[in-house]
């Protein structure tokens, strides 16, 4: 399970700390929003990578143009060591 978590965040650190590639992803896939059933974390994580991410998020709700979609990249850059800021304890 910690191996499956950890997998989990650096495939999504991994897609959203490059500002603009989710969204670039969800448009070239061009799946409607939602169309598959969604799984709930924990899942196997083997063979995971960018484009499983980006489905399940886009299948969670998160379209290419959502408000936070920014938010998300930043906090991903932050996580990354990508962005000058500085993480607090809790990872804000």
């Amino acid at each position: 399970m910690r191996n499956a978590r950890r997998t989990w965040y650096n495939g999504c650190i991994n897609l959203f700390s490059v500002p603009g590639l989710y969204a670039a992803l969800i448009k070239q896939i061009g799946f409607p929003l939602g169309n598959r059933r969604r799984e709930r974390f924990p899942f196997n994580t083997r063979n995971l990578n960018v484009y499983h991410i980006a489905l399940w998020f886009h299948d969670h709700g998160l379209y290419h143009q959502h408000p936070e979609l920014q938010e998300i990249e930043r906090w991903a850059r932050l996580v990354g060591g990508m962005d000058g800021d500085i993480l607090d304890s809790e990872g804000n």
